[in-house]
């Protein structure tokens, strides 16, 4: 009788060990269904999330293109006026180290569709000052062609004429 009671305790302990595993097994299944079921959300947050960052994208693209436009418009500015385009000048000369000896403005004009203010410039300066005096009205704020230049050397000191013709829309 030893024997079938060592036989009924170990069986006992069997099915209490399988009923744990059972046990623990579904615990730990419903948890994996509730993770499972939360990666799936989380998912959908990134998508969410991927899609709203491409519309971001999209506005950034679009505030770039509009800072671009307004560029644009300021270097080509609805209405021409003879005294901004001296101011440019000025500001340009002032920068590089040249000294503006003249500036005549001359008739303006329909260019394309564009209106042209051409001012003819007489500055004197160093050959490096005068470069960079050309490079500063070339990147400045607003749309300059130079065209018929002169250079001499008179003094030590380098004496350029030119014509800088400033761009506004045409009509303005």
């Amino acid at each position: 009788m030893g024997r079938k009671r060592f036989i009924c305790v170990l069986l006992a302990l069997v099915l209490s060990f399988a009923g744990i595993v059972i046990f623990l097994r579904l615990q730990v299944g419903g948890r994996i269904t509730s993770m499972q079921a939360e990666l799936s959300t989380k998912r959908a947050e990134i998508t969410s999330v991927e899609h709203f960052a491409g519309r971001k994208g999209a506005k950034e693209a679009a505030d770039h293109q509009k800072r671009r436009e307004d560029a644009a418009l300021r270097a080509l500015p609805a209405r021409q006026e003879a005294g901004s385009a001296a101011m440019e000048l000025q500001k340009a000369a002032a920068a590089s180290g040249m000294k503006i000896l003249s500036i005549k403005p001359e008739k303006d004009y329909i260019d394309g569709s564009s209106s042209a203010l051409p001012m003819r410039v007489e500055s004197s300066g160093g050959y490096f000052a005068l470069l960079d005096f050309l490079d500063g009205l070339e990147h400045g704020a607003r749309f300059v062609r130079i065209s018929a230049m002169t250079v001499k050397q008179e003094n030590g000191q380098v004496i350029a004429s030119f014509t800088a013709t400033f761009y506004s829309m045409a009509g303005a």
